[in-house]
């Protein structure tokens, strides 16, 4: 996202029952295509097991789950390859869950997003190690 955060701190005062759709996008600066994963990273605060976060590639769906659990170690590759130069527009969502009250009043989170990427070539498990 040219190192543009996707969502900055303070911009929402999240309440039970309500979804944030943020755009942002990957790039593929590199000499091949590419398999990519997208994960959080330094995870900090109170609504990390509260927060559902989901990101979509239109429709499809790469990664979902609290921001806890969309850790690197935890990331899947993305279905869709990145070709070169390939710039791909995504979406991430945040959804307070309706049924957390007053227990998450007054919490907070805060975390990188993060995408790894290894070429294609000669890697047909999408190994990422």
């Amino acid at each position: 996202n040219d190192g543009m955060p996707v969502i900055n701190e303070r911009e929402y005062l999240f309440e039970p029952g309500m979804t944030v759709k943020k755009d942002f996008f990957i790039e593929n600066n590199s000499t091949w295509s590419v398999y990519y994963r997208l994960y959080l990273d330094n995870v900090s605060g109170g609504l990390a097991d509260v927060m559902e976060i989901t990101i979509k590639d239109g429709d499809t769906v790469i990664c979902s789950g609290t921001a806890s659990e969309l850790n690197r170690a935890n990331a899947k590759a993305a279905e869709e390859i990145l070709q070169i130069g390939e710039k791909k527009t995504l979406s991430v969502y945040f959804h307070f869950p309706e049924s957390k009250g007053n227990e998450a009043q007054n919490l907070t989170l805060a975390f990188d997003l993060c995408a790894d990427a290894v070429q294609t070539k000669n890697n047909p498990d999408r190994a990422f190690d």
